[in-house]
């Protein structure tokens, strides 16, 4: 069941918080039928990406995105309204529009950064761009490479033991990276055979060229969160359905520190035998 949510937006005059993301999306959760109707307001669609991972907190956590227009606007993204949230039974959808232009030139649109306030119920979730489901405006799009899910918010709990996991002796993941100080910073897709990393590349715009010895295989994601456990950090691991990593982070204040390290694993494919 989709539950109702109301938003306000503001625009503080102040220096900037977090990051210098300068605009704040507070989140109000109402129980009443009075919320429908007041998520996203009429304008043009628009894409979000992950800016800085969100700290999980019994309160839940605050969303920190980069909003891009997808339409031709002279490369302006323009002012973003109200994003829309819905936590459903498994995962909390998040739509964003920007106010409505009469089109221009098609160079890439500039991102223009918002915060999200999400509630306890969207812990444990993966947070999805709604213009990158099935019907979504931006289907087909390179903003969806990496298919509808942007990032995982975990539970508040750390793990006293990191689940075991058995590799395909072959395969290849897609994955985001966005904490610590390191060169596996962005989205990538990585093939591995035999414990190794044969191929290494950018899926997005932001993400660098990435040298071999730079990305990990999933078994070193997986003993760096054992390295964690061992050093007394906070550990947090989420699995699928199927019992493989979906996400996984070591530390405390993610998007502050650059010793912290968080993955979310959008794809994994067992690619056989040579």
């Amino acid at each position: 069941m989709v539950r109702p949510r109301c938003r306000t937006t503001s625009t503080p005059t102040s220096a900037p918080g977090i990051l210098g993301w300068s605009v704040a999306v507070g989140l109000c959760l109402l129980a009443t039928a009075a919320c429908d109707g007041l998520g996203t307001r009429p304008g043009d669609p628009a894409v979000w990406s992950v800016g800085a991972a969100p700290e999980p907190t019994p309160e839940g956590a605050t969303l920190h995105v980069g909003v891009t227009r997808l339409g031709c606007a002279n490369g302006d993204t323009g002012k973003v309204l109200e994003p829309r949230v819905d936590v459903e039974a498994d995962r909390v959808v998040i739509a964003t529009s920007v106010e409505a232009l009469s089109g221009g030139d098609c160079p890439a649109n500039d991102t223009v950064p918002v915060q999200v306030d999400l509630g306890a119920d969207a812990l444990g979730q993966d947070l999805v761009d709604a213009a990158c489901l099935e019907d979504g405006a931006a289907v087909g799009s390179t903003f969806c490479s990496t298919g509808p899910v942007r990032w995982h918010l975990p539970e508040t709990g750390g793990v006293q033991e990191v689940p075991g996991w058995v590799a395909p002796s072959r395969y290849s993941y897609q994955v985001t990276s966005r904490c610590g100080l390191r060169a596996f910073i962005g989205t990538f897709g990585v093939e591995v055979s035999d414990g190794a990393v044969t191929r290494a590349v950018a899926l997005d715009d932001t993400s660098g060229e990435l040298a071999l010895a730079d990305a990990p295989t999933l078994e070193d994601i997986l003993d760096e969160a054992r390295t964690g456990v061992r050093s007394g950090r906070t550990v947090r691991v989420s699995l699928d359905e199927l019992g493989d990593p979906r996400y996984v982070s070591v530390g405390d204040d993610l998007a502050q520190s650059d010793t912290t390290a968080c993955y979310v694993i959008h794809e994994l494919t067992d690619l056989g035998e040579d």
